[in-house]
Order: structure tokens, then sequence, then C-alpha cells
């Protein structure tokens, strides 16, 4: 009874009503949302479903497309190797002539060093052509030479004399310790055939030291040496002295030790080419010779082992190919030959008065 009569109460009360009809309608756009959000999961689901297809569709195609590729790759490899290793290619135009040049360029650092007793090597890409193509790696287009530290620093001494007596200021620049930008500088020792910008030879020249013994975490102690020695460049402190302290810290010496690593102002670091690496000293001297273009010119003792250090497994032709493209701009010269003539003729009267 009690009921029966609060129920008639609130019935004829406005506020309860209000309340009740505010409660109805909220209630009815509750349920009408939450049918909206079951309808759009649905779809979504659905969507989701039909994504995942598609990806499943896509992912199987690029499986596919990635085999066919490497399938490619490696059919444009072999034929690489073939061509590359099997057949007595030889470079005609700019390239030709920036090959003989280069030959020019390292007759007469080897005259230098024959001149000063010192003692080089060829390094990196060219005694890989050396090993793998008896002269030039057929898309190079520059020369490198090793030296130890204190041949590379008489070297270094030396060279400005040994153009100026020669005439050579006109047709030689030589780059080392130069500012690229604000925060990059240039530091192995680089000597160019220039006119304008046009690049039509060069050499480059990396010094290597001897380590007294290897110890745990030298890779990561090189690195930041590295970076130390170059911002000492970057902020003016003179080389000899950024050298010195490098010496001072890694324990090097500029006697024969049964280790060497590569120069800190070389291209090896994490940050660089090639990585660094420790290298046992009796596998790289004594120094013998190899035949680079028809010439005898010196090597490492052990040339295979000397190029696993810095290639891996280096025989075969890469499938990705590292090239400075410096001579695209010299294949557009009409006189192609005449461009190049002024450079050899020089160096070669340079080098035959040696």
């Amino acid at each position: 009874m009690f009921n029966k009569i609060k129920q008639l109460i609130l019935q004829k009360s406005d506020s309860y009503n209000f309340y009740k009809n505010q409660y109805t309608i909220l209630n009815n756009e509750l349920e009408n949302k939450i049918d909206e959000l079951e309808t759009s999961n649905k779809k979504l689901q659905e969507d989701v479903k039909k994504l995942t297809n598609k990806n499943i569709e896509l992912s199987d195609q690029l499986k596919e497309n990635t085999k066919k590729n490497s399938q490619i790759l490696d059919s444009y490899n072999n034929s690489f190797n073939t061509i590359f290793l099997d057949y007595n290619l030889e470079p005609k135009g700019a390239l030709k002539n920036t090959h003989l040049l280069c030959i020019e360029l390292l007759n007469l650092i080897v005259n230098i060093c024959e001149k000063y007793n010192l003692s080089y090597w060829l390094d990196y890409g060219n005694l890989l052509g050396a090993v793998r193509h008896d002269g030039f790696i057929p898309w190079d287009d520059d020369m490198d030479v090793g030296m130890m530290r204190k041949d590379f620093n008489k070297l270094l001494e030396v060279l400005p004399n040994e153009i100026k007596i020669n005439n050579l200021e006109n047709y030689l620049d030589i780059q080392i310790d130069e500012k690229l930008s604000e925060n990059s500088i240039f530091t192995f020792l680089q000597i160019r055939c220039l006119k304008g910008k046009k690049f039509y030879g060069g050499i480059d020249i990396f010094a290597y030291d001897f380590l007294v013994s290897p110890f745990d975490g030298i890779d990561e102690k090189f690195n930041s040496e590295r970076k130390s020695f170059l911002l000492k460049l970057l902020k003016g402190t003179p080389r000899s002295i950024a050298i010195d302290e490098y010496y001072d810290s890694f324990n090097l010496s500029y006697d024969k030790q049964d280790y060497m690593i590569p120069g800190i102002d070389g291209v090896r670091s994490k940050w660089n080419t090639y990585d660094f690496v420790v290298m046992d000293t009796n596998m790289i001297f004594p120094l013998k010779t190899i035949t680079f273009c028809g010439v005898e010119y010196n090597c490492p003792r052990n040339p295979d082992y000397y190029l696993k250090c810095i290639y891996g497994e280096y025989y075969d032709i890469p499938k990705i190919i590292g090239r400075h493209k410096r001579i695209r701009g010299i294949r557009r010269i009409s006189d192609v030959d005449g461009a190049y003539k002024p450079y050899f003729d020089k160096l070669r009267e340079v080098n035959n008065n040696y």
C-alpha cells in the first residue's frame, strides 16, 4: 500500500517527471550510441581483417620481388665477374687518360721516396687492382699509397720543395688538414691534378703507425681518439702536436713493433669507409713487389692477408660498387687528350730527370 501511495505522489511531481524524461532520453541516446559503436566496431573488425589479408598478400609479393631482384643482381654480378675478371678490358677517353696520369703521379712519389730512402706500398684499391686485375680496378680513378708514420712525416717535409724545384706548382695541388666546412676537415695527404674544379687525376697517401701492444677496447678507444684528433685540428692545433698527443695516449711507436694500425688521419673508423683493424707487422714487412700495369711497385709481404684486413673476401666483384665519379665532367670535354697533355708532358719530364 505504501509503495502505491509513493508512486502516485511521484507521478504528480513535476521534478520527478522531468528527471524521469531526461533519464529516458539519455538512456535511449546511450543505447543508440552503443548500437552505433557496435556497428562501427564490426566494420572496423572487417576492415582490419581485409587489411591483414592485404598485408599478407603484399608481404608475399615483396618476398617474391625481393627474390627476383636478388636473382637479377646475382645474374648481373656473375656477368660483371666474367667481364672484369676473365677479359682484358682497356679504358678509353677520360678514364684512360686519368689512369695514365695517376701512374705518372705514382712514379713521382716513388722517385721522391727513393731519393729520400722512404718506404711506400700500394694500398686499398690499387693493391686490390694489382691482385685482381693486374692494374686498375676498371672504374677506379686515383692512386692509393701507404707509408709508415716516420716516412710519411718525412714526405710531408720534403714534398713542397720537390714540387718547387721541379716547377710543378701550377700542375699539382696538395691537400691535407684543410677545412671542408665549419665542422669537417680533410686529414690524409692527397696530391691532385686540377684545372678549376675538374679533377684529372690524384694520389692519396695514408699513414700507418706501429702499435706497442693491442689491448681490450682498442676499437672504441681509436674511435674516441679520432674524434679528439679531428677536433684539435679544427681548433687550430698543429698536426705534429696532435699526433704526438695521440701517440702518447695510444702507446704507439715510430720504431718497428709486432703490430701496426691505420693512421688516425686516414679513412678508418666507425664513421668512415673502412673499419679499424690491428695488423700483424710481419705480414706486411719486409715489403715485396707486385706488378701494376706492367711495372713493379712495392706491396705488403702478404697481399692476401692485407686485403682481407680491408675488404674481407675481396676476389669477386662486389654487388655494391663504390665510385668517386670524378671524371663525369671531363667526359664532356671535346678534346680530352689535349686537356691532359700538359700534365703528361710535365710529369713525364720530371720523372725522367729523377
